[in-house]
């Protein structure tokens, strides 16, 4: 019994040491392993770092704008050396069409950081638009010591974004022709109402029988047809300024704007709108007035061979956003064509369409609005939903 004792706590011992040996051999494998994958992930982060430095210009500089460091990707765009910037001051005075209270310099000492975009030109003279995002740049111990920029090549959106507004801007015009035409027209019996009236005094001049009293009646006539003809080209010269600030706007009196500035296209049409004419909303306003306008043209296009055509343009509020809808009895859109409907030059109306009104409304509500549109058929035409957020002036 004494030996069978033995002979187990040897047979223990040895079994302790072999898994301590197996122990051992498995912790100088794992250490190899790890040490492994150390270096590839180090040999990962230099490639990355590498990539960035080269694709996206690093710079640093000092508290008084003096140039310390400078990634490659400022000689791979811009065509200059860094020995070029490094040791000189950035100019204090440039400014961003992102901040145009103040230069951007002003903005860092004001607020500790930027953040926007800006015009800068290549040693061949090429422009470039790089969006920039300049924060502090701290020490070890917190200090401030001077600021970090990041700058990313945006020149390609900058390009596509000039070209949607040229589009828009195109589609305007496009309107301006036929309300061009409709001015020539609306104008022509007020101008003759006002030749006959000056006509008749001059004969009245002329044969010494001038009547005070219906001249002072003639001249306030005229007054009124003049303020008439004056207030017509206000409401063209709101339509097609471009708005670059957001203003608190009465949406009641924007519809009513867009019917009255397309009247010519809706003659015959039963136009309802419900509306609260105290709603207001800020926004870019003559913005959302080409959209509805745009979208009042179409809807009276579909109505045309309806026997009673109707345009029902209806608000509903909501804790967050606003919806406007703008719905009508017409032939509504084919299932097949639903989905594209809002594609830059796909038209239904043949020849006469350019494919861009509907894509201009896109557009303006998703990237100047920040808004949403979609639309959906009824039983009867079609209805176009537009959700626009509140924002805080």
């Amino acid at each position: 019994m004494q030996y069978l004792s033995i002979i187990l706590t040897f047979i223990i011992v040895i079994l302790l040491v072999v898994l301590y040996q197996q122990w051992q051999k498995n912790r100088v494998l794992q250490r190899a392993q790890d040490k492994s994958l150390s270096n590839i992930k180090l040999h990962t982060l230099e490639t990355y770092l590498e990539t960035i430095t080269e694709r996206i210009i690093i710079m640093h500089f000092s508290l008084d704008g003096k140039i310390e460091k400078v990634s490659n990707a400022y000689e791979n765009i811009f065509g200059y050396p860094k020995s070029a910037l490094i040791g000189h001051s950035i100019d204090k005075n440039h400014f961003s069409p992102d901040r145009e209270d103040k230069p951007i310099w002003q903005v860092l000492e004001d607020e500790g950081s930027f953040e926007g975009a800006m015009e800068l030109y290549s040693s061949e003279g090429e422009s470039y638009w790089m969006y920039k995002q300049i924060v502090k740049h701290l020490n070890d111990k917190g200090e401030h010591i001077g600021y970090i920029a990041i700058s990313n090549d945006i020149t390609a959106v900058k390009a596509f974004e000039e070209q949607q507004q040229f589009l828009i801007d195109q589609s305007r015009h496009a309107v301006m022709g036929e309300m061009i035409s409709m001015i020539a027209h609306q104008w022509r019996q007020p101008l003759s109402t006002i030749a006959s009236i000056v006509s008749n005094t001059q004969i009245d001049i002329e044969l010494n029988s001038l009547d005070i009293i219906r001249l002072k009646h003639d001249a306030t006539k005229i007054e009124n047809i003049l303020e008439h003809l004056s207030n017509t080209i206000q409401d063209f010269h709101s339509f097609f300024k471009s708005d670059k600030q957001k203003m608190q706007t009465n949406i009641a009196k924007l519809v009513n704007d867009a019917i009255a500035l397309i009247d010519f296209k809706l003659n015959g049409i039963d136009i309802e709108i419900q509306i609260d004419d105290k709603v207001t909303m800020l926004l870019l306003e003559s913005e959302l007035l080409q959209v509805i306008i745009n979208l009042l043209t179409n809807a009276a296009d579909a109505t045309s061979q309806s026997e009673f055509p109707v345009i029902l343009i209806s608000l509903q509020e909501y804790e967050k956003h606003m919806t406007l809808l703008i719905s009508d009895n017409g032939t509504g859109i084919k299932d097949n064509i639903m989905n594209k409907i809002f594609d830059p030059y796909f038209s239904t109306k043949s020849k006469n369409g350019t494919g861009l009104g509907l894509y201009i409304c896109k557009t303006i509500v998703e990237k100047h609005l920040e808004g949403k549109i979609k639309v959906q058929n009824l039983s009867r035409g079609c209805r176009f939903i537009i959700e626009l957020p509140y924002k805080e002036s």
